[in-house]
Order: structure tokens, then sequence, then C-alpha cells
């Protein structure tokens, strides 16, 4: 069975085979700094390498993009007529799904605007 497959391997790939900590492990400090360097001297390549992957898979990622947006807007709907149901269940359903809890009629379904699309704001900052 090839190591990769069995579940202790990653347990076994911290240690060197005399139960040492692995090369990563005992000079982290220089891998890093080893990184770091390669990808500030490679940079354009790197970004050659990352546009070229992008333009290869672009609808694939615009796809995903787009149904992760809807996830997300679909999700904060849910929370607004969850919460509408359990506050006032008579009359929430009594008003037709063409007007909004607010009354005033809805518009077409939303739509993901482009610059979202192609200038993600990421969560990690």
């Amino acid at each position: 069975m090839a190591s990769h497959f069995n579940p202790a391997y990653s347990v076994q790939c911290n240690n060197d085979d005399d139960g040492r900590p692995s090369y990563y492990e005992r000079n982290r400090d220089q891998v890093r700094e080893n990184q770091r360097l390669y990808r500030e001297s490679n940079r354009d390549k790197i970004r050659a390498i990352h546009k070229a992957y992008y333009l290869k898979n672009r609808a694939k990622i615009t796809a995903y993009k787009r149904e992760r947006w809807h996830q997300k807007k679909a999700g904060a709907n849910g929370k607004q007529q969850s919460r509408c149901s359990s506050d006032l269940p008579s009359t929430c359903s009594s008003i037709s799904p063409q007007f909004a809890t607010s009354g005033l009629p809805k518009l077409s379904p939303a739509r993901m605007p482009l610059h979202m699309l192609l200038n993600p704001v990421t969560s990690d900052e």
C-alpha cells in the first residue's frame, strides 16, 4: 500500500525514521526564508502561471464565485424569512411573495455586480 494512503502517514511525515523532527520542522525559519526569496525573485513567473491558470479556467472560476455569491445572498434572505416566520407567522404567511416584508414590490432577482467578480474582497484581512 502506498504511504500516502496510509492513515498514519500524516503523523509519520512529521518525524524522520529515527524519531527526530522532519527537515522542515528542524529548519522551519530557513525554509520559510528560502520560500520568501523564491517568491520575490520569481514574482513575474508566478504571476504568469496564476494568470494562465485563471484564463484557462475562467468559466469555472466565474461560475464558482457567482454560485458562492448567490449562496451568501440566499443565506441573508433566509435569515430574514426565518426571523419573519418566527416573529409573526400569521402575518408573514399572508403577504404575497411579490411583496417583501417592507411592503415594497420585489424587483428581479439580485445580480452579482461585475466589480465583485473581478475584484473580490477577501475576508482574511
